[in-house]
């Protein structure tokens, strides 16, 4: 799933710069979101040999110029929240004391299907 993955990674990617480069909120949230995109972009690219070995047909693509933007400064963003992490061991009880404050808590989960996980409402039946 190699092209899949690359594909659905680019997708994410142009969300996050429409995000980054527009009058649209950058948050931490969308940070977090953009450093996922850079860490499953390099995984993609040390997967990629090894798949093209095996098949021809697997060979990576070519990255668009303004995803490739996105991926370094997903980087950068990567780069720079390890470093505060290190740098100021309370950013974190701060950080994370602030997203509790936004964060709705997450629904009981009582066996049944109280979060809508199981909810067979609107799925074909029989199937």
């Amino acid at each position: 799933f190699i092209h899949e993955a690359q594909y659905l990674c680019s997708w994410v990617a142009s969300i996050c710069a429409t995000h980054r480069n527009t009058d649209r909120p950058w948050s931490r949230r969308w940070r977090v979101v953009g450093i996922l995109v850079y860490v499953v972009a390099t995984t993609i690219e040390e997967t990629a040999p090894s798949a093209a070995r095996r098949s021809p047909s697997l060979e990576l693509k070519q990255w668009d110029r303004p995803v490739m933007e996105e991926i370094r400064l997903a980087k950068l963003d990567a780069v720079a929240l390890v470093r505060d992490s290190f740098s100021n061991p309370k950013a974190e009880e701060n950080e994370s004391d602030d997203l509790d404050s936004v964060t709705p808590p997450l629904p009981a989960i009582d066996g049944n299907h109280s979060d809508g996980a199981n909810d067979d409402r609107g799925n074909v039946v029989g199937v």
